[in-house]
């Protein structure tokens, strides 16, 4: 019975889901018909004081929060923000290099006090490059707005604050009885921040001495399992804690997850959660709540290669972040959710589709996000985007080939230990590129994995978007990647 507690624990924490950190990353747009090289119309010969908040062309220096390009068209002067991705607080002393890599003239500044360097003397697109150390590299290729604010990753990552919460499941012991051979299992989870790959998303639990979540209950009538009393380990700030209570079979093969058929028949959630870093809530009960409704999801053909698929739904809320409350799969795409009512009232639906290559390691995937989704009478996920093809790392170029339908990309090099070392933002079609030359150097050393994501963001504009904005509006991406040594 404990490895069937394991094999529940596997099938229901995967609604934390390992998302590719470029699915939905760093936001970025391309022409999807231009696959040239285009450089941009730079006269790089001059620049500022970087505290000379004054230009010619009358654009004064803006904080973008959260990242991004916002003002008229680069027009003789450019204000270049770089700030910590975590906070937008300033990052003074980073490098900022303003010109196409293999270019003569390009222009080279270092950010002041306010994380500002002003450059004067250029015109048109520009290719931005900020490095500081301590902090993943960022280019941003095509910039067409003449106030940029580019946010830097720190590396390595730092640790993300925990509390810890204890508790039960109401009503757990007078459950439903599984029957002979079946479970009755409980995986107990957090509600996500609005970011769905912040760290904070994806704490690991703790386990028990037989490997299994403390996060988990167990229960079978035949054999002797300890009453619900689950430990989770959680983020900070207002959430919801909250529980799928399933109904396992595992079919005679207690050494198999695959073929395991699970039934969902109810829930539990508590609503006001807010724990401070460190802190220890204990003695929390979580109450059941059965106004579910079947739901069923449709999932399509995938792209060739891509047959592992699986369906999120997260329920958004207003103030406790988002809750991805079950995980389907085309073994599994019948299911009870919850009606919105009760602690999920006037929450509504996301739905997140995901395709990734079948086998041990996801070398491409697919995503598709639906928002505020009906879920009465089914979803259907919409069209798979293809990956990206032709991805090369060959001499000192960088390439790709774009798959229809993608306007967005992002390029993203990473060590052999998967550090990202430098992250590329392209937004003016380019689907190949150079390295800028730049301290720290933007590559590392030894093996690097380069990953393109493609995305489709319907109405994205590259000469004015914050990063946030973007999170909300892509609507498809998909990932492809090559390893190689430069």
């Amino acid at each position: 019975m404990r490895r069937t507690c394991a094999r529940l624990a596997l099938v229901l924490a995967v609604a934390a889901l390992a998302i590719p950190t470029t699915a939905c990353g760093d936001d970025d747009s391309v022409d999807t018909n231009d696959n040239t090289n285009s450089n941009s119309n730079s006269n790089t010969n001059t620049n500022t004081n970087t505290n000379d908040n004054t230009n010619s062309s009358g654009v004064n220096p803006v904080l973008i929060p959260g990242g991004g390009v916002t003002s008229s068209a680069i027009d003789g002067t450019l204000h270049v923000h770089v700030v910590n991705a975590a906070d937008d607080s300033p990052l003074s002393g980073a490098t900022v290099v303003v010109g196409e890599p293999d270019a003569d003239g390009n222009l080279t500044m270092t950010t002041d006090a306010a994380g500002l360097a002003t450059f004067t003397g250029v015109t048109g697109a520009q290719v931005v490059t900020a490095a500081t150390g301590g902090y993943t590299a960022v280019s941003w290729f095509g910039v067409g707005g003449a106030n940029v604010t580019i946010p830097l990753v720190q590396t390595p990552a730092q640790p993300v604050p925990t509390a810890t919460i204890t508790g039960t499941i109401e009503g757990w012991d007078s459950m439903e009885d599984p029957g002979f051979g079946k479970y009755r299992a409980a995986l107990v989870n957090y509600s996500h921040t609005d970011n769905i790959l912040d760290p904070a998303n994806s704490i690991e639990q703790p386990v028990d001495g037989d490997n299994v979540g403390l996060n988990v209950c167990i229960y079978s009538p035949f054999v002797a399992t300890d009453p619900c009393n689950w430990s989770l380990l959680t983020r900070t700030g207002p959430q919801i804690i909250y529980a799928a209570i399933v109904i396992g079979d595992p079919n005679g093969t207690n050494d198999d997850i695959t073929d395991d058929t699970i039934n969902v028949i109810g829930y539990a959630a508590l609503t006001g959660v807010n724990p401070t870093a460190g802190q220890t809530l204990s003695n929390q009960v979580l109450p059941q709540m059965n106004d579910t409704a079947s739901v069923s999801v449709s999932f399509g053909t995938p792209p060739a290669g891509l047959g592992d698929m699986t369906g999120v739904p997260y329920i958004v809320t207003a103030n406790e972040g988002r809750v991805p409350i079950f995980l389907f799969s085309p073994s599994m795409a019948t299911a009870l959710l919850p009606n919105l009512t009760g602690p999920f009232a006037g929450a509504t639906y996301d739905f997140l589709g995901v395709a990734n290559t079948t086998g041990p390691v996801d070398t491409e995937s697919s995503l598709s996000f639906m928002r505020n989704v009906n879920v009465t009478g089914g979803v259907l996920l919409p069209a798979w985007m293809a990956p990206p093809t032709a991805v090369s790392g060959a001499g000192a170029t960088y390439s790709f080939s774009q798959s229809a339908g993608a306007n967005v990309h992002t390029v993203t090099f990473a060590d052999a230990s998967s550090n990202v070392a430098w992250v590329v933002l392209l937004l003016d079609g380019r689907t190949s590129f150079t390295a800028p030359t730049v301290t720290p150097a933007v590559l590392p050393s030894g093996a690097v994995t380069m990953t393109v994501a493609e995305m489709n963001v319907p109405g994205f504009n590259p000469a004015d978007f914050t990063f946030p904005d973007l999170g909300d509006a892509v609507t498809q991406t998909a990932t492809s990647q090559t390893t190689f040594t430069p």
